[in-house]
């Protein structure tokens, strides 16, 4: 919760989205805390690439294996759209689909 909160306070505009996002997650709301984060990806400006990337690892990766895999595949690919630097984004997408197919096993393919 400790990024939440410096991130709330590095980005007010996300400030309250960030809240929403913390107390989801300390009440175990996995379904509403995807669509929580679906929304803060796809539809907010001010959730840059480099933030979107902190939020990728510093909080999702907690949970991404209570997530719906498609969904969490949306997340990665929603927040390395924004990361403009070509190299970043594609080790972002490396990072992600090697971490699922270690959990999920060879055969599950994502991405």
């Amino acid at each position: 919760m400790d990024f939440l909160e410096k991130q709330a306070n590095a980005t007010p505009a996300l400030a309250e989205s960030y809240g929403n996002l913390g107390d989801l997650y300390t009440r175990k709301l996995w379904h509403q805390l995807t669509n929580e984060l679906l929304t803060l990806i796809s539809t907010n400006d001010a959730l840059d690439g480099e933030k979107g990337l902190a939020l990728l690892g510093e909080f999702i990766s907690k949970f991404e294996a209570k997530l719906n895999q498609l969904q969490f595949a949306q997340m990665v690919v929603g927040i390395t759209r924004k990361v403009p630097d070509l190299g970043a984004r594609a080790a972002a997408l490396a990072g992600a689909l090697a971490k699922a197919r270690a959990r999920l096993g060879p055969e599950a393919a994502l991405l």
